[in-house]
């Protein structure tokens, strides 16, 4: 068995204790046994790297029986250049066990056939019938400690002598060949000599005391042993131990029952039957990056039993060569099994038993590959990636056949994100991979430098979302090149919840649910406004799913290049979303999935957006608003007003917002969109750069059906006629220092004005303008009547006032006889009238008009009287 298998290095606790050589045996050379005329040579050869035994003695045993305590016959030499000649006399016929030994300390050999640090070599069965010479070569020697475990090993099939034979005590559970890397608790090997061996396992545990020993539990172990029949003694020696085992190398192993190191524990044959081995070769053919620039490096490829073991069953060793590289390591029991490779960049020393994977290295890997033959894997330059201190690595399957070679992203977000639609959103930790048989193994790699989160020891409980996406169109070179592809539709799609709750590395094992991605696509044609954004600025748009959602749905972003634009949004489920585009103006930058819009930014949006398919919308040059602190959506604006303009505005409770001298506190325009509008409220009365103080306000929003925007572009925000439609919202309104935006939205039911249509006539008139009003109160008697709406006539006739449906009002004007005009009201020789007074009437008992939901027609009025004094 080679020795890789039998690893040094701490690992559980105790191991089992075959046949231990009796410490305290007698050197007697004539002992009990009878003499003979034969004479055993042994030639012997030492260690060309054990360069200090020159001069030190060397004894030679010959034993009735393996496990006696006396020699039957004895000789001694000294090592002179290497090498030396033993040779033992008078040996009657018959078989014996022989023994020699090499005084390694120099200190004499004592009442002992040998101690601790000796170099020793013994063989069994040996037949004498005659003189005989027995060659001891260089690889044949081991070093016996005391805290050894020495077995001796019989049924070697002929034909095996020279070769190199391994044996290993391990926990009783290891039972196959399938994980190899196990650390053993006892381990060794010999060269085969007449069909059998005798093998000192060496302890391999850091506790090396003979008092181990006397603490082995009771119980049984498993003895594994293993001929290799195609390797040397040489390559043994050079490659210490690491030859992999191979077809046709011989196998056995059996429960060793240990009773407590009593004598029949101690001193016990094992007969073997061995039968030859089958193994499957794994070979992986790499190709390396171009920058890699990793020659003479160390790649293994590690063979692993399940996700989440700490050392992998199986590990093999290969080197780079420029920029390529081939990797073996065989497989004894056919099964799945996960697989890595990697490429050790930093040049770590790989002990056995351990899992040969660093930071920094280049690694691939699958889950899943069923290996019941030889196979070959593949690994182009494009398929590595990498690790670090803090990546993780996360095992993917339940991918769809077809799509081996193709890249799979994956990613940990926070829970309820999703990366469809955010291409500038970065997830927690995240990495891409390069499928094979159906998985892959994806190592991610922390994002935000301030979470230090994915590090396992020290990633926050709680839950997360992971998102993995098969890039069905791209390529691996596509994504070594820009770090990332743009998701498409038909990409597949699997997400699932992580509740992590400490460093268990089964939270990083999924098997997914794939889905092809079917998303609309919604495209925004911008046509921005001549001379105010420079060439550069950002330019970004934002679905959400609520209006009071801070997570969007769906982000784009650009940059201005003359006058027009697209963005693209990819929305992943239909749906009904609140859309806003915003411009950069200042360079102060913009963060449009938070909405972090700064004053004098341009931007437009639409509420309640229906998206069931692929999209195409285009914001005019004119439809652009000048973001400011307050902004108010607007939803439930009835059909067939799209393109018109809406405006709002807030003013003080009650004021009379149909007079065409009262102006809003705060107000903007805008145009309608799906029945819908977002406006941005600016000052008005006080100057743009105005505050609107904490209060309640009346926030109006008037559907001007029939206006021209050119108006309003120069601050009119008036006449308002008939068919406009209005709605009045209750405006709570908090200024917050520190906050940069308020957003207010509402649902309008909106009621058209309706008209108040008649004739006015005039006995007198000859020249000059007539005006009329609608009042609340009587404008004769009441002092705080103020006008709601006006018109102004140039020549008596028909006209029409707009005005509430379904409310009351005074209709009443004057002729302006004297070309005053209309500030200060009638005047001097100017003739008054109202509806509901005749001529010669009392014109202080005008009728009040109700309106309802329709026009009201012959409101006439007459102008006739002079200006009374008031009541």
């Amino acid at each position: 068995m080679k020795k890789y298998l039998f690893l040094k290095g701490a690992f559980c606790l105790f191991a089992i204790l075959a046949m231990i050589m009796a410490v305290g045996c007698s050197k007697n050379s004539t002992g009990t046994g009878s003499t003979g005329s034969n004479t055993v040579t042994f030639n012997l050869t030492m260690p060309e790297t054990d360069t200090g035994l020159e001069g030190h003695a060397v004894q030679a045993y010959i034993l009735t029986q393996w496990g006696d305590t006396v020699a039957v016959k004895s000789g001694e030499s000294t090592i002179e250049s290497g090498a030396a000649t033993v040779t033992v006399t008078g040996v009657a016929n018959g078989t014996f066990a022989v023994l020699v030994a090499v005084d390694s300390a120099n200190d004499g050999f004592g009442t002992d056939l040998f101690q601790d640090g000796d170099k020793v070599w013994a063989g069994l069965h040996v037949a004498v019938a005659a003189n005989k010479t027995i060659e001891v070569g260089q690889y044949y020697w081991e070093t016996y400690r005391t805290s050894a475990v020495v077995m001796a090993i019989d049924g070697v099939p002929a034909g095996k002598d020279g070769k190199v034979i391994g044996a290993a005590v391990f926990d009783n559970t290891v039972d196959d060949l399938s994980n190899l890397n196990t650390q053993p608790f006892f381990a060794g090997d010999a060269i085969v000599y007449n069909n059998s061996a005798v093998v000192i396992m060496r302890d391999q545990s850091t506790n090396k005391s003979a008092a181990r020993k006397a603490m082995v539990p009771v119980g049984d172990y498993k003895l594994w042993m293993i001929v290799d029949c195609d390797g040397t003694p040489e390559q043994w020696h050079q490659n210490q131990g690491n030859i992999p085992l191979s077809n046709g190398d011989l196998i056995y192993h059996t429960t060793f029952a240990y009773e407590g190191g009593t004598t029949a524990d101690l001193w016990r044959d094992v007969t073997a039957s061995f039968e030859a081995l089958v193994a499957y070769q794994v070979t992986v053919n790499f190709t390396l990056p171009d920058d890699a620039s990793l020659d003479g490096h160390n790649a293994y490829v590690c063979i692993w039993s399940n996700w989440g073991d700490e050392v992998p069953a199986l590990v093999g060793q290969g080197t780079v060569s420029g920029s390529t590289g081939t990797v073996t390591a065989n497989v004894f029991t056919p099964g799945a099994y996960m697989i890595s490779v990697n490429v050790d960049v930093d040049g770590h020393q790989y002990n056995s038993g351990q899992a040969p994977i660093n930071a920094n290295d280049l690694i691939w890997g699958a889950l899943n590959v069923e290996i019941d033959a030889n196979k070959t894997i593949t690994i182009a330059s494009s398929a590595w990636q990498h690790t670090d201190q803090n990546s993780v690595a996360y095992g993917i399957d339940g991918i769809p056949a077809g799509h081996d070679g193709e890249v799979i992203g994956g990613g940990l977000f926070p829970e309820g994100y999703q990366p469809v639609g955010h291409p500038l959103i970065e997830p927690i930790s995240g990495g891409w991979g390069v499928i094979y048989n159906n998985s892959c193994i994806i190592v991610m790699h922390e994002n935000n430098p301030s979470q230090k989160s994915f590090r396992p020891a020290t990633i926050p409980d709680g839950d997360y979302s992971v998102w993995m996406i098969i890039d069905v169109d791209g390529t691996p070179e596509d994504w070594t090149i820009n770090g990332h592809n743009p998701i498409t539709n038909g990409d597949l799609v699997t997400n699932y919840n992580l509740t992590y709750t400490g460093n268990n590395s089964t939270e990083f094992r999924h098997t997914g649910t794939f889905e092809a991605l079917q998303f609309s696509t919604i495209s925004l044609n911008l046509h921005l406004p001549e001379g105010t954004l420079q060439d550069g600025r950002t330019l970004a748009a934002a679905l959400w799913s609520n209006v009071d959602d801070t997570i969007t749905e769906a982000e784009a972003y650009g940059v201005v290049s003359g006058q027009t634009a697209t963005l693209t949004l990819d929305v992943a489920e239909p749906g009904t979303y609140q859309l806003m585009v915003g411009a950069d103006v200042d360079g102060s930058g913009m963060v449009i999935n938070q909405v972090q819009l700064t004053r004098h930014d341009l931007f437009w949006g639409t509420l309640d957006l229906a998206i069931d398919g692929d999209l195409s919308i285009t914001i005019a040059d004119s439809a652009w608003q000048t973001f400011s602190k307050a902004v108010v959506g607007i939803k439930g604006i009835p059909d067939g007003h799209d393109g018109q303009i809406i405006c709002a505005g807030a003013y003080e409770q009650g004021r009379p917002v149909l007079s065409p001298t009262e102006r809003p506190l705060y107000g903007g325009t805008g145009f309608v969109y799906n029945n819908s509008a977002l406006l941005s409220i600016s000052g008005i009365n006080a100057g743009p750069d105005s505050i609107l103080q904490t209060g309640n306000y009346d926030l109006w929003f008037l559907l001007d059906v029939d206006g021209d925007y050119n108006n309003y572009r120069h601050g009119y925000f008036y006449p308002i006629t008939v068919g406009d439609g209005y709605y009045k919202y209750n405006f709570d309104y908090t200024n917050d220092p520190e906050r940069t935006q308020s957003f207010t939205f509402t649902t309008g039911s909106f009621s058209s004005f309706v008209g108040i249509y008649g004739t006015v006539t005039c006995p007198t008139y000859t020249t000059g303008n007539i005006y009329l009003y609608t009042f609340t109160k009587n404008p004769l008697t009441d002092t705080t009547a103020r006008s709601m709406s006006q018109v102004l006539l140039t020549s008596p006739g028909v006209y029409g006032l707009p005005y509430f449906a379904n409310d009351s009002c005074y209709v009443a004007g004057f002729w302006d006889a004297d070309a005053s005009g209309e500030d200060g009201g009638p005047t001097g020789p100017d003739l008054l009238g109202a509806y509901g007074v005749a001529q010669d009437g009392d014109i202080t008992a005008m009728e009040r008009v109700h309106s309802s939901a329709l026009s009201s027609n012959n409101i006439d009025v007459e102008l006739w009287s002079p200006l009374p004094t008031r009541k």
